[in-house]
């Protein structure tokens, strides 16, 4: 897949691409990944096997150093992004549009749009391909943190990604190294996120930036045990990254939810400390913004949802209200498992991986990259049916191919229905043996 990148650099088109060899590398190394799940679930390996299986991930992603991303191009804007932060600039008040249009000669003179013209100047290339210039960024505060340092090592350069990635990476692998052991669990789990090719390839490859989320979230699973405001802390920075970790929190601290006086101030912690990093992007979120465009419109390699979608056709905005539908069926599946056993801790990170493996299948956007989020998570509870999203994601990238050839059609109707729809079909026939017995 390394040497594969190298035939997608700017200029080609994808009838030059190797676009089937692709497919076939990430579904053989899925497989392969799939088949160490299984031996990993039977059988744990020694240290010095685990620490050399730990060293060839880290290998792997060193590996890419200096590769081009294939089919993606999120990472312009984290560039941009991370430059404006990094220069005291606000990342949610002008779109990339409105500093190009400032570029322009004889543009009117806004002080801050004319530094940022000033600066865009110093990567016109990159700020030009950003895609969808004409919106504010999407991304939260903490994960902006993570762009600025990237420019701080690297200006506009996508190894300063990589290598503040690779650094968030070990920091997470550490703390999951420490919750595996901590939950009674093999360490040699970890190798179900470390050794994930998917992982891999779209955070190195693509340049993706879900990675930003491990700390938080596996932060979370080692403390909430023993020191829950901790473990509180750990989850609103993982809200700081992407909102979506805040569902998790009825299920994450369970325990103490009849601890009236504790739950009060757990609540008001995470709470303010997620009102407190998320404030400069949700102050400046109306019109024009990346978080209200994709809250309410955007809709890509999705299955649950677009089921759901036709199922309201009759309705008069069906698109709402199937978002309206699955913001109502994830917040019930995190009270459901949240406020129903609170005293089961044990099924704590089952439950966490449950419900962020319900918001992926549900979701009107559905990309390989955030098959990290249950990635991270894996480790703690490794079920099969949620390992064989894995394989499927494969697909993805044959989507190119095909919509290059006018059959996009055979993606949406064929090969996403069988990405989702098999795990699905293997998780429902898990659950049935399980209610039988």
């Amino acid at each position: 897949m390394r040497v594969l990148s190298a035939q997608f650099a700017p200029g080609t088109t994808t009838a030059d691409h190797p676009v089937l060899a692709l497919v076939v590398a990430l579904l053989a190394a899925s497989l392969g990944w799939f088949w160490m799940m299984l031996q990993l679930r039977r059988d744990a390996v020694g240290r010095a096997v685990l620490v050399g299986l730990l060293v060839f991930g880290a290998v792997l992603r060193a590996m890419f150093a200096g590769s081009t991303p294939v089919y993606e191009d999120d990472y312009r804007r984290y560039l941009w992004d991370g430059a404006v932060v990094a220069h005291g600039g606000d990342p949610y008040r002008y779109s990339p549009a409105q500093v190009s249009a400032a570029a322009e000669p004889g543009a009117a003179s806004v002080p801050e749009l004319a530094e940022l013209a000033l600066l865009s100047r110093e990567a016109p290339r990159l700020v030009r391909g950003i895609n969808n210039p004409d919106l504010t960024t999407i991304y939260p505060p903490a994960a902006q943190a993570a762009f600025a340092a990237a420019h701080l090592v690297a200006p506009f350069e996508r190894d300063g990604l990589r290598m503040v990635f690779g650094a968030v990476e070990l920091a997470g692998l550490a703390l999951m190294l420490a919750a595996l052991a901590r939950w009674g669990k093999a360490q040699s789990l970890a190798l179900l996120y470390w050794l994930n090719p998917v992982v891999i390839f779209t955070t190195y490859s693509g340049l993706h930036m879900d990675v930003l989320l491990l700390p938080g979230l596996v932060g979370c699973v080692l403390w909430l045990r023993t020191r829950p405001f901790a473990a509180g802390a750990a989850l609103a920075l993982a809200a700081g990254v992407k909102l979506w970790p805040l569902l998790l929190a009825p299920i994450a601290f369970r325990g103490v939810w009849r601890r009236s006086g504790v739950m009060g101030l757990l609540v008001l912690w995470i709470g303010g400390l997620s009102a407190l990093l998320l404030a400069p992007m949700l102050v400046q979120a109306g019109q024009g913004s990346g978080l209200a465009a994709y809250s309410s419109g955007w809709v890509n390699s999705s299955f649950l949802f677009r089921v759901i979608r036709w199922t309201l056709s009759v309705a008069d905005d069906p698109d709402g209200l199937a978002r309206a539908v699955v913001a109502l069926v994830l917040v019930g599946l995190s009270l459901w498992w949240g406020l129903r056993r609170p005293r089961e801790e044990r099924t704590v990170p089952l439950h966490m991986l449950g419900l962020t493996t319900a918001l992926i299948l549900l979701s009107p956007t559905g990309y390989p990259w955030y098959l990290v989020w249950i990635a991270a998570l894996l480790p703690f509870a490794p079920r099969l049916w949620i390992g064989a999203l894995f394989i499927g994601a494969c697909a993805y990238y044959g989507r190119f191919w095909l919509g290059e050839n006018g059959h996009y059609v055979w993606y949406t109707a064929a090969l996403v229905p069988l990405w989702y729809g098999v795990p699905i079909l293997l998780g429902l026939i898990g659950w049935a043996r399980q209610r039988r017995v």
